[in-house]
């Protein structure tokens, strides 16, 4: 294999990670978000993530940062409290 490939520096990548939040994993989005698995965290306004989705989802805006923390979010704290 030739050096400049061997050598060369580390790249990184990205992931199509709107593009996923509005296709295969829209059905998480939705759930993990929705008003009922809110309620159970309680201190997160479902309006204000609703207006996220919303928007992620038409393709006005890219919240795909926003939208991927929350869901670790709610995910986590769900889990924190079944321990």
């Amino acid at each position: 294999m030739p050096s400049s490939i061997l050598d060369r520096k580390k790249l990184g990548f990205s992931v199509p990670m709107a593009l996923w939040l509005r296709t295969d994993l829209k059905s998480l989005l939705c759930d993990v978000l929705s008003k009922d698995a809110l309620k159970t965290v309680g201190y997160l306004e479902y309006v204000e993530i609703e207006k996220l989705i919303s928007e992620h989802l038409s393709g006005t805006a890219n919240h795909e940062s926003k939208l991927w923390a929350l869901i670790n979010l709610v995910l986590w704290e769900q889990q924190r409290r079944k321990n």
